[in-house]
């Protein structure tokens, strides 16, 4: 119960019905949740389960292979580690929680450049920008040879499920970045193993 009187719970039902996060029945004059509501909690749904089920996957993923594995979704600035499982070996790589990483310079990044709208990249690396002191609400420009590195982000998703960095950005350590689609075929993450070279 919200502990309001009607004359004070009005204002906010009839805002709430503005942006559609409730409705009234017109028989009853009651209050359900509105189309907005029901959208809002599915998309919550569905990241929720998406990274329920990549934490089981990474988890099993570590365990077997001994490797690093991390987590990311796509943020405001882009590719952002959200679960970091750590090596059997010591590991000298800088990842957390919280880590944002490069679009085209690790797998992760380019994991989800072969599996998003390359406006989306844009916007986000232009954000990424804003963030260190560039104008803000500029979309970034890819070169030509940004676009390759995309396209060939693209081709070893469809021909292997993978991207892979040998070397880079870290010198000595290999990564392998698979993106995660929802059922409405969205990137919903990123799953990233991470190993010595040797």
């Amino acid at each position: 119960q919200a502990c309001l009187t009607p004359a004070r719970a009005h204002p906010y039902l009839v805002s709430f019905g503005r942006l559609r996060l409730i409705e009234q029945d017109r028989q009853t004059g009651r209050y359900a949740l509105g189309p907005a509501a029901l959208q809002l909690g599915l998309s919550a749904l569905v990241q929720l389960d998406a990274m329920r089920a990549a934490e089981q996957v990474a988890e099993d993923l570590a365990g077997a292979t001994g490797h690093a594995v991390a987590v990311a979704v796509w943020g405001s600035f882009g590719p952002t580690v959200v679960r970091m499982i750590e090596a059997r070996q010591p590991l000298l790589v800088s990842m957390r929680a919280g880590t944002v990483m490069s679009v085209l310079g690790t797998a992760t990044g380019r994991a989800f450049a072969a599996v998003l709208p390359v406006e989306r990249l844009a916007q986000a690396a232009g954000a990424a920008g804003a963030a260190v002191g560039e104008p803000p609400g500029r979309q970034a420009e890819f070169s030509a040879d940004d676009l390759e590195i995309i396209a060939a982000a693209r081709r070893d998703v469809q021909a292997h499920g993978v991207v892979r960095a040998q070397g880079r950005p870290i010198p000595g350590i290999n990564a392998f970045s698979a993106p995660a689609l929802d059922h409405e075929g969205h990137a919903a993450l990123v799953i990233t193993a991470l190993g010595r070279e040797d």
